[in-house]
């Protein structure tokens, strides 16, 4: 008995549609919303390891020229890594701008946290920011979910293809 051949074109098509979220445009999205509610030029996602021994910046966003000097703030020492590992909400008052950090959950090992900053971060920054950290979380997971599925569909595809 002869195994029917495939049609690879809806597999294709599937894999495709899974896809079409790009993790640089999903980052760029999930900064930029995080300024917005929070109604500043600021913010940025960063993730740790685990344990948490090095951090890297994902994503940033900032006015043109970064007139509040977050970047540089951001480089020094540790800094990336102790918003990263946190467990809590962060507040940090530098003077010229304040910083808030909050975890982003994750059902992964690694840590991750969104940021702000700026010089008016208002009383209610702090809970818009928490909440829209828990939906990221979620649309971060189910990224990685896609990304996942789509590496079996291609695995498939392949199968299909040589069969």
């Amino acid at each position: 008995m002869m195994r029917p051949q495939p049609s690879t074109e809806g597999l294709r098509q599937l894999i495709d549609a899974i896809s079409a979220c790009h993790s640089r445009r999903l980052f760029e999205q999930i900064v930029t919303v995080a300024a917005e509610i929070c109604g500043t030029g600021y913010a940025g996602l960063v993730e740790a390891g685990a344990p948490p021994q090095f951090a890297q910046l994902i994503q940033m966003t900032m006015p043109p020229g970064d007139p509040l000097r977050v970047r540089r703030w951001l480089g020094s020492g540790n800094v990336l890594l102790a918003l990263a590992g946190q467990s809590e909400p962060i507040h940090v008052d530098m003077g010229r701008f304040r910083l808030l950090s909050v975890p982003v959950p994750l059902n992964t090992r690694s840590h991750a946290a969104i940021w702000v900053a700026g010089s008016d971060l208002d009383e209610h920054a702090e809970e818009y920011l928490i909440r829209f950290a828990t939906a990221a979380g979620r649309v971060l997971e189910a990224h990685r979910d896609l990304e996942e599925a789509g590496r079996m569909l291609r695995a498939v595809q392949a199968f299909s293809l040589a069969g």
